[in-house]
């Protein structure tokens, strides 16, 4: 019997003496954060597994744990003697050790062991080929570069894990349209030994843009716990790439890992999610990769129609750069053109606290995050920072599909008039593709939609571009964007798009021509409301109308014009105080600056809310420090340093609405004295009586006998922050 064989009956012989002696001491178990899991010999139901590549009728089965707890040694020879790890739902493939070293060390309270691995493909594969179905991991260590020329599939039931050694390893592949499947019900982790995603790498192998290799496609789970995955060039079909996740019972958990220097094809990404999958990107860096210039995005969340379910993306941490793409440079939601169908699911992507999606271009649009039809996006925290797009969107771009392409699609097939198309779209369309957004906190900053002459879409929504109606911003930061064209903040392309906005504060942007706080055109409808409502002021425009510009506006499909509301009360219950500032002239439907008009201060000061929409409005909003002061403190949502031509922070052709229509109420004060009509003569000249709201002076009035000791405070909200169970 060679030794290889001795060895392996010292080590079956050793643990079977244990139990034919009674020895039912407990076995202390330990794998990743289990360190106190007890299991005795009589706990039936698996095995020990010695060498399980290896076929000899010397080889034996230890029965040792509640589940089965194999060990492999996938790289033994007869000059090598095997070593096992007992561990709890964990397989092990066994390092090579030197003749002579003990295989199995057991104490009355532990196993331990070595761990090593594969050092070749063909040890590889068969390390996976002989791994159970049964749910248990089995760890499999990288002890070499290897080349990877087969696909390699995990069974329905195998839990693989990948891990270096220690030592830098390079698996490299190419050609190949995924070098791992792994099958519905099958899990698969990259890991590395410690915290060096250089440990363990996984190379494409190619620079070329015409070759086809995708790494995994996965309709199981995949972990990513480490590692990096690079030069992995798939670009000539739809839908493929380096990762794809798909189907119902499909997920991918992102906790560390580099993705850099891949490439992918249209319609996909370097991670391609689709068919109701999920991602969970906890951490991890993707960065300098390239999505296809025919619509791609590096990471790619799609609502394909056969979906059983919403695909999903949810981001808590991580970084996404320095990346480029069409449909977007960093995040794309939702689906392409291609793929719609009425009813599809609808794919969702959350960005929370922690996440960052900075300095990505796009060739197309949403330089950083694009939902496109049949997707929905919200963002509780995070930053979208320093991205750019040619077209529209530079942070965040949201369009339903409708206004620009399939609105005429439909009227031309259908010979529909205008207001068919519009109920169609508001009972159906709206609701198969929402491109929705609901932005609850963190930041967009710093991102661009700069202007391209040979491009009539480009240089709209440096921070949002709002192309749908189910947009709502209740809190966060919109900040230091900027737009070739307008709306530097946000901006609203068309009509019958609208946005929602609550308790906004819209002050430091500036426009270059008109409209520095806000901009809108003859089909712009702006409605700024008392209750929940916001604040426009201290804003600059180098042309006219420092804080709103707003251009006279056209008649609606209902024959009305469209309609513009400026409040007399911002945010905060303070007085707003609307004076001309500067003049417009018709250019078209986007306006220029009168040169030579009068400039705020010194001109004219409107009485109450401004409502005219039959001329071209230039404004400033005078705003008393106090009020300033209360609309800050109250506000949730900031939109400033943004920039662009018209509309320095808001750009709108569609619909704006700030606040919610709520009635508004008046309060009369009266000083009453109680002085014999003063006879003595103490009676002061006036009064001055101060307005506050939560302990804020909100606003001030002077009582007089001029005024018989009266004044009223006008359109004050009626509920306190739209909350109709107050007063």
């Amino acid at each position: 019997m060679n030794r290889q064989k001795r060895g392996r009956l010292r080590a079956v012989f050793a643990v079977a003496m244990m139990l034919t002696l009674g020895l039912a001491m407990p076995w202390r178990m330990a794998f990743g954060d289990e360190t106190s899991k007890m299991v005795t010999q009589e706990q039936s139901g698996g095995g020990v597994l010695l060498d399980e590549v290896a076929s000899s009728s010397d080889d034996a089965t230890v029965t040792t744990s509640e589940k089965s707890t194999d060990v492999i040694d996938a790289t033994s020879s007869d000059s090598e003697e095997a070593t096992t790890t007992a561990t709890d739902d964990v397989n092990t493939v066994a390092p090579r050790q030197d003749a002579g070293e003990s295989a199995i060390t057991a104490t009355s309270l532990s196993v331990s062991a070595r761990a090593a691995g594969v050092t070749s493909e063909t040890e590889l594969s068969a390390a996976i080929a002989a791994a159970p179905t049964n749910g248990t991991e089995t760890v499999i260590t990288i002890a070499g570069d290897l080349t990877l020329t087969k696909k390699i599939t995990l069974a329905t039931g195998q839990n693989i894990r990948l891990v270096d050694d220690g030592t830098a390893r390079t698996v490299t592949f190419k050609g190949l349209v995924s070098a791992f499947t792994v099958a519905s019900g099958a899990t698969l982790t990259i890991s590395t030994s410690s915290a060096d995603n250089g440990l363990l790498v996984f190379d494409g192998g190619s620079k070329s843009a015409t070759s086809n290799t995708g790494f995994i496609s996965c309709q199981g789970t995949l972990n990513w716990e480490g590692g990096t995955l690079q030069n992995v060039y798939f670009t000539s079909s739809a839908g493929k790439g380096p990762i794809v996740v798909s189907g119902a019972e499909a997920s991918m958990q992102l906790t560390e890992g580099l993705f850099t220097g891949n490439q992918t094809g249209y319609f996909s990404g370097v991670i391609t999610v689709n068919g109701g999958a999920s991602l969970v990107m906890d951490g991890g860096t993707i960065t300098q990769n390239k999505a296809d210039s025919n619509r791609g995005a590096p990471v790619y969340i799609s609502a394909v129609d056969s979906a059983e379910k919403a695909t999903s993306f949810v981001m808590n941490g991580g970084t996404i750069s320095h990346n480029e793409g069409s449909l977007s440079g960093g995040v794309f939601v939702g689906n392409n053109d291609l793929e719609f169908s009425p009813g599809s699911a609808i794919a969702t992507a959350v960005i929370n606290e922690g996440a960052v999606i900075a300095d990505n271009s796009s060739s197309d649009m949403g330089g950083g995050v694009t939902v496109f039809m049949a997707g929905r996006l919200t963002m509780n925290g995070g930053t979208v920072s320093n991205n750019t797009a040619v077209t529209m969107g530079g942070g965040v771009c949201l369009w339903d599909g409708w206004v620009g392409y399939f609105k005429s699609l439909y009227m031309s097939s259908y010979k529909w008039t205008e207001e068919q198309a519009q109920s169609f779209w508001k009972t159906k369309w709206s609701v198969w593709a929402p491109a929705a957004f609901t932005m609850n906190g963190g930041t967009i900053t710093g991102n661009q939609a700069p202007d391209d002459p040979s491009n009539n879409a480009s240089g709209t929504g440096g921070g949002v571009y709002a192309g749908s109606s189910a947009i709502t911003l209740n809190a966060g930061t919109i900040s230091n964007n900027f737009a070739g064209k307008q709306g530097g903040g946000v901006y609203v392309p068309a009509v019958p798009y609208e946005i929602q906005m609550n308790k906004p504060l819209v002050t430091g942007n500036t426009a270059s021509i008109i409209g520095g706080g806000l901009w809108s055109c003859p089909t712009g409808d702006v409605h700024v409301y008392v209750n929940n409502g916001g604040a426009i002021y201290g804003n600059t425009a180098m042309g006219a109308g420092n804080d709103v510009a707003s251009i006279v506006k056209k008649a609606a499909a209902t024959g009305d014009p469209y309609a513009l509301l400026l409040s007399n009360r911002i945010l905060g219950g303070g007085r707003a105080a609307w004076y001309d500032d500067g003049a417009i002239k018709t250019a078209g439907d986007l306006g220029e600056a009168e040169e030579g008009a009068a400039r705020f201060p010194g001109t004219n000061l409107y009485d109450g809310s401004v409502t005219e929409t039959a001329k071209d409005l230039a404004l400033n909003d005078k705003v008393e420090s106090v009020a300033a002061q209360a609309a800050s403190t109250v506000a949730t949502l900031s939109i400033t340093g943004n920039s662009a031509p018209r509309g320095g922070g808001i750009g709108t052709n569609g619909s704006v609405i700030i606040g919610m229509d709520d009635p508004v109420r008046d309060v009369t004060v009266t000083k009453a004295w109680d002085d014999s009509n003063d006879t003595r003569g103490l009676q002061p000249e006036s009064v001055t009586v101060y307005l506050l709201r939560d302990g804020v002076r909100i606003d001030t009035a002077v009582l007089n006998a001029a005024n018989s000791w009266t004044a009223t405070f006008k359109d004050l909200p009626q509920h306190k922050d739209g909350d109709k169970t107050t007063d």
